[in-house]
């Protein structure tokens, strides 16, 4: 997707696309996915692509307790984030949904989120087990369980006690997760383009109002009406875009038009101060001399332009 930056500002075509972070603060996202976990009673995890990155979309006790468990020993902590790690660049190869069994022997799955070709996100869900556990898998709980110290009473009750959810109804989560995950994705993509695209017009109509009003008082009321917005959210905006305060940039384009006049020596410099809309010949020295270095006086002898006879 695409924003076309008008021409007050210095990027054009630039690629928008909906951040990690972004993403992860939709309100409806988040609510989205915790309705999902009450009605299929799955954890499922926002992942941010080739890092160890992520936030619970569920409630705080959506982790199945045997992951939970296994997560009090530091090496079986370790593993499970490897075995994800492992499992996520699967998933980026194949740039498709997988399911898999982990290291512990609970099915999870992966679906990535896409916008515009690109990963930004996976979804990490499961934790669950395809069929009720058999005593025949015991015996592979109670080696994990010795291999980090766990206690292997616990760890075997904490596994057999982790939900069943049929293949068939995976199947179904699946296909839901992706296809609302991508689609907020999208949409708050396009509210992205539009509120980037609101904000680089209004940055752009304020920039404008100033160069073509230098030597006019330039009140922010005034700067704001003509950007069409409230003076707070023009602050707010303007420094966020540019990296400049209102005042900043006002100073810095009467410095700039200052050095143009300048070069005329039909004008005295405090003339040049009154045309550029500076209050005083103090004001003038302090500002310019903060933009250039040096005083008006000064740039202008080592500028000297049109060489004529007037004082100041």
């Amino acid at each position: 997707m695409y924003i076309w930056v008008s021409p007050g500002n210095r990027v054009h075509n630039q690629m928008i696309t909906i951040s990690f972070d972004e993403l992860s603060r939709l309100s409806v996202f988040r609510r989205f996915y915790s309705l999902a976990y009450h009605l299929f009673g799955v954890s499922i995890a926002l992942n941010k692509p080739g890092t160890r990155e992520g936030i619970l979309l569920g409630p705080s006790g959506s982790l199945n307790p045997f992951c939970r468990y296994l997560h009090t020993a530091a090496h079986g902590r370790k593993t499970c984030l490897d075995c994800d790690i492992l499992h996520q660049d699967a998933c980026r190869a194949s740039r498709r949904w997988i399911r898999y069994q982990c290291h512990a022997g609970l099915t999870e799955f992966i679906i990535p989120i896409m916008v515009s070709g690109e990963i930004i996100a996976y979804l990490q869900c499961g934790q669950i087990l395809d069929k009720r556990a058999s005593s025949g898998q015991q015996a592979d709980i109670a080696g994990l369980a010795a291999s980090l110290n766990l206690d292997g009473d616990k760890l075997w009750n904490l596994y057999r006690g982790s939900k069943v959810v049929a293949p068939s109804v995976q199947e179904h989560l699946i296909e839901l997760l992706e296809l609302f995950a991508n689609y907020l994705a999208d949409a708050g993509t396009r509210l992205l383009l539009l509120e980037k695209g609101r904000t680089s017009q209004i940055v752009s109509l304020a920039e404008t109002f100033i160069r073509e009003n230098l030597s006019d008082r330039l009140p922010l009321e005034s700067i704001a009406q003509a950007a069409r917005t409230s003076r707070r959210n023009l602050v707010r905006l303007f420094k966020k875009e540019t990296g400049s305060t209102i005042v900043e940039r006002i100073n810095t384009s009467r410095a700039e038009r200052a050095c143009e006049l300048l070069l005329n020596r039909d004008l005295s410099v405090s003339a040049v101060a009154l045309e550029c809309g500076f209050g005083s010949i103090q004001q003038f020295n302090r500002v310019f001399k903060r933009s250039r270095g040096v005083s008006p006086r000064a740039w202008r002898k080592k500028n000297p332009g049109n060489q004529r006879n007037v004082s100041g």
